[in-house]
């Protein structure tokens, strides 16, 4: 597997998953951060460049059930409920 975000896609041997601008931009701030918690508040700031408030966390949420869907055989986004997300291990 090859993630490739200046493409927004993960590259497997036998199919190509695509990304959307905001799912590569998530996934390519949680992957960096590997091993530590990435929280609402950085990635709303990351993403929209603004401060985070209920609606954009909501949005973030929505974005990475979406993510999630596309990658989740692949790479494992875990919740740290009310702070936000991390990938702990390598990965799959």
């Amino acid at each position: 597997m090859n993630i490739d975000f200046e493409g927004r896609r993960i590259i497997l041997k036998s199919k190509t998953i695509w990304l959307t601008k905001t799912q590569n931009n998530l996934l390519k701030l949680i992957y960096n951060n590997k091993g530590r918690v990435v929280t609402y508040k950085e990635m709303v700031y990351e993403i929209y460049g603004t401060e985070c408030d209920r609606l954009l966390k909501n949005l973030i949420r929505r974005h990475i059930v979406l993510l999630r869907r596309k990658i989740s055989k692949h790479i494992e986004i875990k919740t740290v409920r009310d702070v936000g997300y991390i990938i702990e291990e390598d990965l799959k």
